[in-house]
């Protein structure tokens, strides 16, 4: 699991994904129900190294907070604190990060699975849709994997 503050890889094992889990380096909270903000410059380990669902959002304070979401984005990654990881970036501070996960438009979503991004979104769903998006990729990139010969 790495740390989306200082991105030191920790092993936790899949039965404490609901504890307080702390990270061995920098002692911060692992798994906290929070949208971390983080910079492209990490993002690209966080996508390789991640076990679970990475959920990426794309934003600029330019947008309005009507169409960012941002306390859709944030409820969801309560909800799902165990079961995926929620990252923020912004677009005008790192404009690379668009080219890096393939998004054109801000503010944008990509979901990572497995060390590569499997579906991208531009603009913003609520609450309800965005669960649906990350099941419905988290479970299509499960078949994927059980498909493929071992």
């Amino acid at each position: 699991m790495p740390c989306t503050l200082c991105g030191a890889a920790n092993r936790l094992p899949i039965e404490r994904l609901d504890e307080r889990a702390r990270c061995g380096h920098c002692r911060s909270s692992l798994l906290n129900g929070n949208v971390a903000a983080v910079a492209a410059s990490r993002l690209s380990r966080l996508v390789r190294v991640c076990d679970l669902p990475l959920v990426v959002q794309v934003a600029s304070p330019r947008v309005p907070p009507e169409r960012r979401r941002d306390a859709d984005l944030d409820e969801l990654a309560r909800v799902l604190r165990s079961a995926a990881l929620f990252v923020r970036v912004d677009a005008d501070r790192e404009p690379g990060v668009l080219f890096e996960l393939g998004v054109s438009a801000v503010p944008s979503l990509a979901l990572a699975i497995g060390g590569r991004v499997v579906s991208r979104l531009s603009g913003a769903l609520d609450h309800a849709a965005l669960q649906r998006w990350i099941a419905q990729h988290t479970l299509d990139a499960l078949h994927t994997a059980e498909a493929q010969p071992h």
